[in-house]
């Protein structure tokens, strides 16, 4: 009972971080600081729905995760983006730091985004040691984000034909 009444207060510290350094997480992979929402460079997080194949079986929550993850690594300290251009949504393209931590690398190194290859190699390697150590997404055999996202697109073009 005491763990859980900490891991509340833990998060609710978080959370007030968050709020008061005008950082919003809004999935594993994109946030917003002031009017900018920025999508994290050369990774992509599971989609917050998604879930991923557990070691042993079974699934678990691993979108989720990787949008709470980021808010941990946010609370940690003051959050800053550069700028990389921007995507075809109008997300601006960048690294971002929380103090001298690179929350691009860390949500790679941790298990919780895949390097998005197709943009940058920049967390090849990173990547690579977190398939190996086996965390996270790596625990087992778990469909990348952009699959899942064009097996959503398809699937929701199919309900509009049949509409």
């Amino acid at each position: 009972m005491r763990l859980a009444i900490w891991i509340m207060g833990a998060l609710l510290l978080a959370t007030q971080a968050i709020a008061q350094s005008g950082v919003r997480i809004v999935d594993g992979d994109t946030l917003q600081i002031g009017q900018i929402t920025y999508r994290l460079a050369g990774i992509d997080a599971p989609e917050h729905g998604q879930k991923c194949a557990r070691r042993g079986g079974g699934s678990w929550q691993c979108g989720k995760a990787a949008t709470e993850y980021l808010q941990q690594l946010a609370a940690r300290g003051q959050v800053r983006c550069d700028d990389r251009g921007q995507d075809k949504y109008g997300r601006t393209i960048g690294v971002c730091m929380a103090g001298n931590k690179d929350l691009n690398a860390q949500m790679v190194a941790s298990g919780h985004a895949w390097a998005f290859l197709r943009y940058s190699r920049d967390y090849e390697a990173i990547e690579a040691t977190a398939r190996d150590r086996g965390i996270g997404i790596w625990q087992a055999a778990t469909q990348p984000a952009w699959d899942y996202r064009a097996d959503r697109w398809a699937c929701w073009l199919r309900q509009i034909r049949l509409s």
